[in-house]
């Protein structure tokens, strides 16, 4: 699971330990992305043909000013040039501050706004809860703002959380999809 825009007109691949703790890349394939009418639904749900071996749970549900931790991998740009060898995994704390309720065709997805703050290159990473289970996926942050004495307010950050039963349902007609062909 990741954010639409990180998978857009992209060649993906995953990298990840396999089961004797060496580093395997495979190439993976987008099942569902989200649905450009509606911007807000910035969520993509890929297939690994690797096996997996650390998962996020996903926490059965959030509360309005929970302490959430927003993690991924920043970009660090230099003089407007992504270094792309320069990348250090990050993670911040912040709380839930609200959340909308948004039905695309039948699917429930909740649109969650929190103050863990989400930098360049954090998109598409989970939003999680203090016991490291997952409440949603970032797909965006704003910068901080200035106030007039000079200190700064946290940013917003923006989080999607799909129905846990439609992920599961269009990861099986993937796989009955993928069996049949």
């Amino acid at each position: 699971i990741t954010a639409g825009h990180c998978v857009e007109g992209r060649e993906l691949h995953a990298l990840y330990l396999n089961e004797d703790g060496n580093l395997e890349i495979e190439k993976v394939r987008v099942i569902w992305s989200r649905v450009s009418s509606l911007p807000e639904i910035d969520f993509a749900l890929f297939q690994v043909e690797g096996k997996l071996y650390e998962t996020f749970s996903w926490a059965e549900s959030f509360e309005i000013d929970e302490t959430v931790f927003s993690a991924g991998t920043t970009i660090k740009v230099n003089n407007g040039e992504t270094a792309s060898n320069s990348l250090s995994t990050d993670s911040f704390a912040g709380e839930v501050k609200k959340s909308r309720d948004v039905n695309l065709k039948g699917n429930q997805f909740q649109l969650i706004w929190h103050r863990s703050p989400v930098r360049r290159g954090n998109s598409g990473g989970p939003l999680m809860n203090e016991d490291g289970e997952l409440i949603g996926i970032n797909y965006a942050g704003s910068s901080p703002i200035q106030r007039t004495a000079g200190a700064e307010m946290t940013p917003m950050s923006y989080a999607i959380r799909p129905d846990r039963n439609w992920v599961r349902q269009l990861i099986e007609e993937d796989w009955a999809k993928q069996q049949a062909d």
